[in-house]
C-alpha cells in the first residue's frame, strides 16, 4: 500500500531497491491506498497519476513485472482478494513498509494486524543513520504471540524525510515549486 501524498525520494528509493530485488516470475504490486488509514491532502485519481508518472519515469514497465492497483479495502482484506483472485498463497507475499509504519503495525494499530504478521512475510526498509529508539530485536519482541518473517534493511537516505510536512506544504500551496519541498 502506498499513500503517495505525494511521492517522496523515500518511496523512490525503497521502489528502486524492491526492484532491483525482483527475480524472474516476480512482480511488483503496489496498492494505492484509498481507504480512510490516512488523512489524505490530494484525491486518489491525482495520487494515482502520481504513482504512473514516477513509474514511468524510473522504470521499464514494458517488463510488465510492476502492477498498479486501487487499494480500497483494508490491507489484510486487499491482500487475500488478490491472493485469490491470482492463485497465490499468503507466503507467496512480501509486504513492504517503512519503519514507521513497521512501528505502527507492531503497536497495533492496523486493522487485522496480528493476522497481517502471523501469514506474511515483511520487509522493512530503514533510513540508515535515522534511529528512534527502536531496533531490530526491539520490535520484532513486541509480538510474543507467533514468529514474525522478517527482514530489516537500510536504503540510501541518511536523514529523516518527512512526508507528512511535505503534504503539508503542497496542501498550503497546491502550485508550489521544488524549492519550496526539495529540503
Amino acid at each position: 500500500g502506498l499513500s503517495a501524498d505525494p511521492i517522496t525520494i523515500a518511496h523512490i528509493d525503497i521502489l528502486k531497491s524492491i526492484y532491483k530485488r525482483l527475480g524472474e516470475n516476480d512482480k511488483l504490486m503496489i496498492g494505492v491506498v484509498n481507504n480512510d488509514e490516512k488523512n489524505y491532502k490530494a484525491l486518489g485519481s491525482d495520487r494515482m497519476a502520481m504513482v504512473f508518472e514516477m513509474l514511468h519515469s524510473k522504470f521499464d514497465m514494458e517488463k510488465g513485472n510492476i502492477e498498479v492497483k486501487n487499494q480500497n479495502d483494508r490491507t489484510y482484506k486487499f491482500l487475500c482478494d488478490y491472493i485469490a483472485a491470482n492463485g497465490l498463497t499468503m507466503k507467496d507475499i512480501t509486504i513492504v513498509v517503512g519503519e514507521d509504519e513497521w512501528k505502527s503495525l507492531c503497536d497495533a494499530k492496523w486493522v487485522n494486524w496480528d493476522l497481517l504478521l502471523k501469514h506474511f512475510n515483511f520487509l522493512v526498509f530503514r533510513r540508515m543513520g535515522f534511529e528512534q529508539g527502536f531496533n531490530d530485536v526491539g520490535v520484532v519482541h513486541t509480538m510474543p504471540k507467533f514468529d514474525v518473517n522478517v527482514e530489516f534493511t537500510s536504503f540510501n537516505i541518511t536523514h529523516s524525510v518527512s512526508s507528512s510536512k511535505v503534504r503539508d506544504i503542497l496542501s498550503r500551496n497546491p502550485d508550489c515549486h521544488y524549492e519550496d519541498v526539495k529540503d
